[in-house]
């Protein structure tokens, strides 16, 4: 739980063999609350995927409230897909409500989605009052170079969203 002004973590420079290069999340729970910060960013997930984060079996990530932020950057997915973060196995879900920011940047995945890959009926949901950016990543054999979502799963983007300068070699 991050929680409060100057609340602040960063995970930074990890390495994974197989997945979840900065953090393996199964079965659990991330807050960033009332102006908390969380940074991932220059993790690697060396043979699968979830270079920054990797969400299982129904974990949560909340980023909740004006000021609160949880950035994605410079994170790589060596294998497969979601070089920022990635859901595998039952129904995991990111949210950023009440004016919360989520950023998403030069993050790479070897296949799809750069910034991010949604699948196993999980999802990823923005309000209204809240922002989203995915801005320079690279999916690089593959799908979505922002985001990769697969069938069964969703994006739900409410609030201010924006994807820049995002690529991929599919589509």
């Amino acid at each position: 739980n991050i929680n409060g002004p100057g609340s602040r973590v960063t995970i930074q420079n990890n390495i994974a063999s197989t997945r979840g290069g900065g953090i393996f999340l199964r079965n659990g729970l991330v807050r960033v609350e009332n102006k908390g910060t969380l940074y991932i960013t220059a993790n690697v997930a060396l043979q699968s995927h979830g270079g920054g984060l990797l969400f299982s079996d129904s974990s949560l990530m909340r980023v909740h409230g004006y000021d609160s932020t949880a950035t994605f950057a410079q994170n790589r997915a060596g294998g497969d897909r979601g070089g920022g973060f990635s859901t595998e196995s039952g129904s995991s879900q990111i949210s950023i409500t009440g004016g919360a920011s989520f950023f998403v940047s030069s993050n790479t995945a070897s296949n799809h989605g750069g910034g991010g890959a949604i699948a196993a009926k999980s999802g990823i949901f923005s309000d209204s009052d809240s922002d989203v950016m995915f801005e320079g990543n690279t999916a690089r054999r593959g799908d979505g170079g922002a985001l990769a979502v697969t069938a069964g799963s969703y994006a739900r983007l409410e609030g201010t969203s924006q994807f820049v300068r995002n690529v991929a070699t599919n589509g």
